[in-house]
């Protein structure tokens, strides 16, 4: 990167006086969130060796991350994970980033720089540099933030998902990381919308369980659910979708079906529930929660109706949500 910032230089000569940067990291990984940061730093500031963090050893990116994060007059961080990624596509899922990490300043910039490919969907005042990364170090430091963030975490993924070497190619379709999805399937932090990882695991019941799954997922997302993982598995059981209502933690079980009753998809799956889901969600509060939040278990029918040559009918298929229908506890 060049040692003087002509973007910067110019946008002050024009008044802007507190410009915002953001970038992603995690948009071809095939696990793990996509991340977004979002900078405010001095217009004056020079930070050398900022470069556009896909250029930098990891060490380097690190010593850069402290300081940014020291010199900056405000910055975030946001992910979205695997399981809103295969709900909305990876696009939509990166501006969602963008749009948390932004919404979570203190307040909003004159001026948020983008590179290229982002175009926030927000109201705000932004411009779009092609190759912004390496025309504004507002920019390169949001680039360095979202990178180091996202690889941190996948170093805990790695920790909570032993076998798939998270730590070493940080989600992303090494040789070997296809080889281990391969050997051990997805896990709940897999892209399962993403073909190697869907070649994986995708008969035809899969299939149909999976596009029941995508719808619950959209409609929850459409009611103003948080989904925070899908086909989370533990201890010998799994849970089909993980969301959040406000305060209250949500386990889901979907059941896609062509016609059947509610009743009788319920019954299914209470019977189950009792057997491999409340494992699955004990091991999933330990994780994440030193104390318990509060918990509701949900079922979601999705009747996929029935189809010809391929499309659904003109009725098309249909999600009803039955929030506390499933009974784990047990008798």
């Amino acid at each position: 990167m060049s040692s003087t910032f002509p973007i910067e230089e110019l946008l002050t000569y024009h008044g802007y006086t507190i410009l915002a940067g953001t970038d992603e990291a995690g948009v071809g990984a095939l696990a793990g969130p996509v991340s977004a940061a979002v900078v405010v730093m001095p217009t004056k500031l020079r930070i050398e060796g900022l470069a556009d963090s896909k250029r930098l050893s990891p060490q380097k990116r690190e010593s850069l991350f402290s300081i940014i994060t020291e010199k900056a007059l405000d910055w975030q961080v946001a992910m979205v994970g695997a399981g809103e990624i295969d709900a909305v596509n990876i696009y939509q899922a990166t501006m969602l980033a963008v749009e948390r990490a932004y919404l979570g300043l203190r307040s909003p910039p004159q001026l948020l720089l983008t590179d290229g490919r982002i175009k926030p969907q927000i109201a705000c005042n932004w411009l779009s540099l092609t190759g912004g990364d390496a025309r504004s170090h507002t920019i390169a430091s949001a680039s360095i933030l979202a990178k180091v963030s996202r690889d941190r975490l996948m170093v805990e993924m790695d920790r909570r998902f032993p076998g798939y070497d998270f730590a070493s190619h940080k989600g992303y379709a090494t040789k070997k990381h296809l080889e281990r999805i391969n050997q051990l399937g997805p896990s709940p932090i897999h892209r399962r919308s993403y073909a190697p990882v869907g070649k994986s695991y995708q008969s035809s019941a899969q299939a149909l369980g999976h596009k029941g799954e995508d719808l619950a997922c959209m409609y929850l997302l459409n009611m103003g659910y948080f989904v925070l993982a899908r086909n989370y598995t533990r201890g010998g059981g799994e849970i089909d979708i993980i969301a959040r209502d406000g305060a209250t933690l949500i386990f889901a079980e979907v059941k896609s079906t062509r016609g059947a009753e509610k009743g009788e998809v319920a019954a299914r799956a209470d019977s189950v529930k009792r057997e491999r889901m409340v494992l699955a969600v004990e091991e999933y509060l330990r994780e994440n929660f030193s104390r318990p939040p509060e918990c509701r278990f949900d079922l979601i029918l999705v009747d996929l109706k029935p189809e010809k040559d391929g499309l659904f009918e003109e009725e098309g298929p249909s999600v009803t949500h039955y929030p506390g229908e499933l009974r784990i506890e047990g008798d």
